[in-house]
């Protein structure tokens, strides 16, 4: 939107180079590119070195403690409430268990056709149906 509008941004970003040499090439070259065309809006690019590491505000980069547990927390919650449910259709979803069903509510015909499957259908229906299921 602001390069739309025409206005002055400035975007910062990281590039590690091989060698010093290359690093002190980017940083003295008088712009990496100018008036580049993109998208309609000319764009330039300058290199400038990083600021020194006792510059940095390092504590801020720490994540507390519990917010790391909260997470952790809420990933094994949801974790265990996804695949929990997932392993119990799958395990009454095997196509072994619903043949006999189907044979016991005296459905023989579509028992016999489940049987009948290739191994690669089988395996397709039984690995998609729990998903299939839940969804």
């Amino acid at each position: 939107r602001l390069l739309a509008t025409g206005e002055a941004t400035e975007t910062s970003f990281i590039v590690l180079f091989r060698s010093r040499g290359a690093r002190f090439g980017a940083i003295h070259a008088p712009a990496l590119f100018t008036d580049c065309d993109i998208g309609g809006a000319s764009l330039s690019a300058y290199a400038r070195p990083a600021p020194a590491p006792e510059d940095a505000l390092w504590s801020s980069l720490v994540t507390p403690r519990p917010v790391v547990v909260c997470a952790w927390s809420g990933t094994l919650l949801l974790f265990a409430l996804w695949n929990v449910p997932v392993a119990l259709v799958q395990s009454l979803a095997s196509l072994d268990s619903i043949t006999k069903m189907l044979q016991e509510a005296h459905l023989k015909g579509a028992a016999g056709m489940i049987h009948n499957l290739s191994p690669a259908t089988r395996a397709t229906l039984e690995g998609w149906m729990p998903v299939l299921v839940l969804t």
